[in-house]
């Protein structure tokens, strides 16, 4: 089944007036990217061949979901963030190196430790 961009939103829409809209995102996600050379046919069909910086594409924005399309090349690191929201990420290419922090001893954002890892 090919990946369809205006589909895949109407879906997340719908997944948000679920009585658990998290889970119900988890799951889309997890049947969308068990083919993920269909989301990358549909997407990637418009990009140059080597991106050398970072790339944000908002595919959805409205009130209730931001559906935001990050690419960044091999390497790059963004520097530790909290999103301030629950965000779901679904990696189709590649894969993401995350490390996850904590404040040391509740001080400041600038002072945080590194305490967990995970490779998508």
């Amino acid at each position: 089944m090919a990946f369809d961009k205006s589909k895949f939103i109407v879906d997340c829409l719908t997944c948000l007036k679920t009585e658990d809209p998290i889970e119900a995102v988890k799951r889309l996600m997890k049947a969308i990217l068990a083919d993920p050379l269909t989301v990358t046919a549909d997407l990637d069909n418009t990009l140059p061949d080597l991106q050398l910086s970072a790339d944000y594409i908002f595919l959805h924005r409205s009130e209730e979901l931001t559906i935001l399309r990050v690419i960044m090349p091999a390497g790059l690191e963004s520097p530790p963030h909290n999103h301030l929201v629950w965000a779901v990420i679904g990696v189709y290419k590649g894969q993401e190196d995350n490390t996850f922090y904590h404040r040391k001893n509740g001080a400041i954002f600038k002072q945080i430790v590194a305490n967990a890892g995970r490779v998508r």
